[in-house]
């Protein structure tokens, strides 16, 4: 990013467009910093925005908007901090100097220029694309067609037709790259590990289960999941492992009983949400317990079910619709009946019943009870279980209902 080179063809492309008020996107604060600097001592008033520590070429963000909106500044270079809330209507050009995989970023960024203002006739945006692999994106989401994962992977980026006014000028070498991808037919493998770097970048650092979960395209999630072996979350480690994204001690963790025990907790079968709370009765808010007794299991249900999402599977079913009014006895009835009879006959491996009565876990767990990497993945499956089985249940229900 910070070369000489690529600062001047950013240089050159902006003095052809006049702007009198613009917005630099860069993708950190050494590249703000960098950006201000080579155009203020290329004669353009320019500053960088970012928050912590600030440096030579920065100033407050309220103090830059002011000077940008009354011409004290051309260009303002900043690090995420104008996604949203930016008003400053004379915006005329946006540049876009960082990598943009996230349809959600973009459109922030974008949405900074869009203002309307009785002085600008239209907006510019540059865009010197940084990552090939998501170069159709943007002229995908400036043809005004609503975001769709399978358009932008497979459909050629120059049939495209954008709005009335509205141009798009491509180098020739973008083209060349634009008419491979059209060529190149993706594989599901490909556009999950894709989809993973721009949740990724949404998120600011490696996702977690729940957070690829949440953020993850619904027609990549619903190619995925057809897929065993293709599905992410069926074997997250793993996945994660693929992509070069553990850690050495995690990579350990994978490998051990510890890891095919998450594997169990990411593929064991729901058809209700029972199990959830007797894992996290073992769970224990981080202090992994090897037995768990009725104690345990009375607790852990009640709190599980005492919220409104997971009550569901309660209140729906006419033998325990009226759950909030039970006891201890009832809970451990349910929990012993149901999740632990059936943990203990199916994984065998991990769970059996000792002398007491109690359920407990293999001794093998035990050297992870303090692993924060093993706890970590543990919860996370757990969570991400939970809000994967209310997902499964919303569109199996809209289904019966007709609702696309």
């Amino acid at each position: 990013m910070q070369i000489h080179k690529r600062a001047d063809k950013i240089l050159q492309n902006f003095k052809k467009y006049n702007s009198r008020r613009a917005l630099g996107f860069c993708t950190s604060k050494a590249h703000a910093e960098y950006m201000a600097k080579y155009f203020n001592e290329h004669g353009v008033a320019s500053i960088a925005v970012y928050s912590g520590e600030q440096g030579e070429h920065t100033q407050h963000r309220d103090h830059a908007i002011n000077n940008l909106r009354n011409g004290d500044l051309r260009v303002v270079f900043s690090v995420d901090m104008f996604n949203e809330g930016l008003d400053v209507p004379s915006v005329d050009l946006v540049m876009f100097l960082r990598p943009t995989q996230s349809p959600t970023i973009f459109l922030q960024q974008l949405g900074r220029g869009l203002r309307k203002n009785r002085d600008k006739e239209k907006l510019i945006i540059i865009d010197f694309i940084g990552n090939y692999k998501k170069a159709n994106l943007i002229p995908f989401l400036l043809s005004g067609k609503p975001y769709s994962s399978g358009d932008v992977l497979n459909k050629p980026v120059l049939e495209f037709e954008y709005p009335e006014d509205c141009h798009i000028d491509f180098d020739l070498h973008v083209i060349d790259i634009f008419k491979k991808l059209a060529e190149r037919d993706l594989t599901i493998r490909e556009i999950v590990d894709q989809e993973y770097y721009r949740v990724k970048e949404l998120v600011g650092k490696r996702p977690n289960r729940v957070e690829f979960f949440v953020h993850m395209d619904e027609e990549t999630y619903s190619r995925a999941r057809r897929s065993q072996s293709l599905n992410p979350f069926k074997g997250y480690l793993e996945f994660l492992k693929d992509l070069d994204e553990l850690s050495h001690v995690e990579l350990a963790l994978k490998d051990s009983f510890a890891g095919v025990f998450i594997e169990m907790v990411e593929k064991t079968s729901m058809s209700k949400t029972y199990k959830m709370p007797v894992l996290l009765a073992f769970y224990n808010d981080g202090n992994l317990k090897m037995e768990i007794d009725d104690e345990d299991l009375f607790a852990n249900f009640k709190k599980f079910y005492s919220k409104s999402s997971n009550a569901v599977d309660m209140l729906k079913h006419s033998s325990t619709k009226d759950f909030k009014e039970w006891g201890k006895d009832k809970y451990v009835d349910l929990a012993k009946r149901n999740p632990v009879k059936f943990l203990v006959q199916t994984e065998n491996n991990f769970f059996f019943i000792n002398d007491r009565g109690n359920m407990c876990l293999n001794d093998a767990l035990r050297d992870f009870s303090t692993n924060k990497d093993f706890l970590n993945h543990f919860i996370d499956a757990i969570n991400f279980r939970t809000k994967e089985f209310h997902k499964n249940r919303l569109e199996k229900k809209n289904e019966k209902l007709g609702i696309k």
